[in-house]
This record gives C-alpha cells, sequence and structure tokens, in this order.
C-alpha cells in the first residue's frame, strides 16, 4: 500500500488514491503530497462552509500562493530546506533563498518549522487581489474631457477571479458582459459600464458554470440590478442563461436587462 510521508510521517493511502493523485498532480504541477493536501483542504472548506458554491471553494483554493522569506529574520538554520519537499529552497550565503517561485508548491510545509518567523505565504498573483476603483469626472478635476473615458469600477473584472462578497458589490448595479462585447462596440464603457459594477467572461472559453458564482454574488449583496451584454452569436446564450439561473436560485426579484451585440461592430442586434 503506497505512503505519503509529511512533516516525517507515513500515511497510508489505497492504490486507487495513489494513482488518481499522481495523475491529476501531474496534470495540475502539484507532487502528489500536494495534490492530496489539496483534497483534504477542499473537503474540509467544503464541509465547514456547507451553503458556499463549491466553484467559489475550489476557485479560492486554487489562488496561487507561493513563500516569501525576510532576510533580516532568516538565521540561516536550514530546517525550511529540509522541511520542503520541492526542493524550492536552498541556502544562499548563509540566508534561505526561494529558487524559483514555480518550484513552490505553496503549502507551506516550511512555515511552522522556522524558528524565526521569517517565512510567509503570499498570493503571487496581483490579478487576483479586489480592490475598488474611485474616479472622478472632469468637471470635479478640472481636466478636459477625454474622447474616451473609462468607467471601470473595479478589480478584478473576471467572474472566475471576483470574490463574490467583495464590497463594491454592496447595492451595486451589476453588468454581467461576455468579453467581446466591448470590442465589438465602440462606446461601451460610457453607454453600458457608467455606474455599474462590471464582471466579465467567455462562456465557450472558460471551464465550467458560471450560475453558482452569479447566484452567490447575487446572495450575499444587495443588487439593485442586473444588466447582460452578450454577442449575437449562440455559444454567448451562456452567460444569459447562467444570469437567469442564478437570478432564479437567489430567490430575489432583481430587474434584468439583456442587450445583444452584432458581429459587425454595427451596434445592438433586433430582438
Amino acid at each position: 500500500m503506497p505512503q505519503i510521508i509529511t512533516y516525517n510521517r507515513s500515511i497510508k493511502i489505497s492504490e486507487e488514491l495513489y494513482r488518481v493523485a499522481k495523475w491529476t498532480a501531474e496534470a495540475e504541477n502539484r507532487s502528489i503530497s500536494g495534490q492530496i493536501e489539496f483534497w483534504a483542504k477542499f473537503g474540509r472548506a467544503a464541509i465547514d462552509n456547507p451553503d458556499l458554491p463549491v466553484d467559489f471553494i475550489r476557485e479560492t483554493l486554487m489562488i496561487r500562493k507561493v513563500i516569501k522569506i525576510d532576510d533580516n529574520k532568516c538565521n540561516g538554520c536550514g530546517l525550511c530546506v529540509s522541511a520542503c519537499h520541492e526542493g524550492a529552497i536552498r541556502l544562499i550565503g548563509g540566508k534561505a533563498k526561494l529558487l524559483r517561485d514555480d518550484y513552490c508548491d505553496g503549502l507551506g510545509n516550511c512555515l511552522p518549522v522556522c524558528p524565526t518567523g521569517a517565512i510567509t505565504l503570499a498570493c503571487c498573483c496581483p490579478g487576483t487581489h479586489s480592490k475598488p476603483i474611485e474616479r472622478k469626472n472632469c468637471c470635479e478635476t478640472g481636466q478636459q474631457a477625454k474622447s474616451a473615458e473609462t468607467y471601470l469600477n473595479q478589480w478584478p473584472v473576471q467572474i472566475k477571479l471576483v470574490p463574490p462578497n467583495a464590497p463594491h458589490f454592496s447595492e451595486a448595479n451589476l453588468l454581467v458582459a461576455a468579453d467581446c462585447t466591448a470590442y465589438a462596440y465602440g462606446n461601451f464603457h460610457g453607454e453600458y459600464m457608467k455606474n455599474k459594477i462590471t464582471i466579465i467572461g467567455c462562456p465557450k472559453l472558460d471551464e465550467g458554470d458560471y450560475t453558482e458564482k452569479l447566484t452567490a454574488i447575487l446572495k450575499l449583496n444587495d443588487i439593485k440590478s442586473v444588466t447582460v451584454a452578450r454577442m449575437e452569436v449562440p455559444c454567448c446564450s451562456g452567460i444569459e442563461n447562467a444570469v437567469k439561473n442564478a437570478l432564479r436560485n437567489s430567490g430575489k426579484l432583481i430587474p434584468c436587462e439583456v442587450f445583444t451585440f452584432s458581429t459587425d461592430g454595427e451596434g445592438l442586434v433586433e430582438a
């Protein structure tokens, strides 16, 4: 029977679990022990938070983290080097160094062995950090109006990346847009994004359905209205259907409008 060694302890697992973990770990660029630990964390999070959508839990855990080592705190003991199963840490010049970000599996096995607290975990992708964007109009700033003003009011914008409980969703007018709409219609910002929180996606390219994430956004926040912007192509119906399903699942009566844009850049398609 295969054994997984973690924190110098052996844990016996079944042949089938080992085989599936090995295959999945290779596909997702993890160690086998890292893959099993990911599954364990996922299961625990799902049990502890039964009301959270499965997709939300998975995406939260999938946000990749890597270690950061504070040179000023590191005493060069080398305990973290031995604790790292991926061989990502080496002693260089008497200090522990992370060789490469992509070597780190983000599980933090090195954290508890560090006697000085020099190691921390941090998200390595600034594109996932949620933040509002405050804008002033030209009258307030005294500047001349731009020919193409931007009306993006928050970050991130990808449906797969936005946290459902982000504060900017509170009492928001929500725009759910297909990726292509802003390219197919020149004045998309001014006519459709102004005074709205915009989230985007492509149902053909993104894996999975948006329904669970959108349902969580609607349930956790007092959304005032929902606007859907999609293209006329058939695959784009996925984003419209996801919004309608989420509205139904939320149990709330929220006004919703759907706008369909043509692929020739001429604007709206008549219903």
